[in-house]
């Protein structure tokens, strides 16, 4: 539900980032020395992160939402400086609005 950060509570603030930001460090911790290990032998690797177009952009109404997909940016692209020796490849996918609980508007 699209609000002002003014309204916007801090418990609310730290849920999207603990689930859109905090959530992906964690999923990739433990991922990446299975990734790591052997990797010549397999072929390059890949990591997707799943962000936004209030990633690139942000939303009124989305402070909280734009900040958690801009820091999968961040994450990216300096994962990907850190991975560019190990032959594992990060890509951060932002789609337009997709239809998803997140959209519902409460009445």
């Amino acid at each position: 539900m699209a609000q002002d950060l003014e309204n916007e509570s801090l418990e609310n603030i730290k849920f999207m980032l603990d689930i859109n930001l905090l959530g992906c460090f964690h999923l990739i911790k433990a991922a990446l020395p299975g990734m790591k290990k052997n990797r010549k032998d397999r072929g390059p690797g890949s990591i997707a992160l799943m962000s936004s177009q209030a990633g690139q952009v942000g939303i009124y109404g989305y402070t909280a939402y734009s900040a958690s997909k801009f820091g999968l940016r961040g994450l990216g692209e300096a994962l990907q400086q850190e991975l560019n020796s190990e032959n594992i490849h990060v890509s951060i996918i932002c789609p337009p609005d997709t239809d998803t609980p997140g959209l519902v508007e409460e009445p």
